[in-house]
């Protein structure tokens, strides 16, 4: 088994992500509703309310978030 950092889950999903998200900000892919964002520079976020399910996936950095109390 290969240890290779390059090998390893992550590494890989980071790769096809990159590969896909080709410009700063917002990138849409081949398949509805799924899109990528690419963001070199740390910025402040306030999403607005969804109505659809989603999921957010941090492959590098970090992503800070506070939800708001009711």
């Amino acid at each position: 088994m290969s240890t290779d950092a390059s090998s390893t889950p992550l590494a890989r999903l980071r790769s096809m992500v990159a590969a896909r998200a080709v410009s700063e900000s917002r990138t849409d892919s081949i398949w509805p509703g799924l899109r990528y964002y690419r963001f070199s520079t740390p910025l402040r976020y306030d999403k607005t309310q969804t109505l659809a399910p989603g999921i957010v996936v941090v492959l590098q950095g970090r992503a800070p978030s506070a939800m708001p109390r009711r």
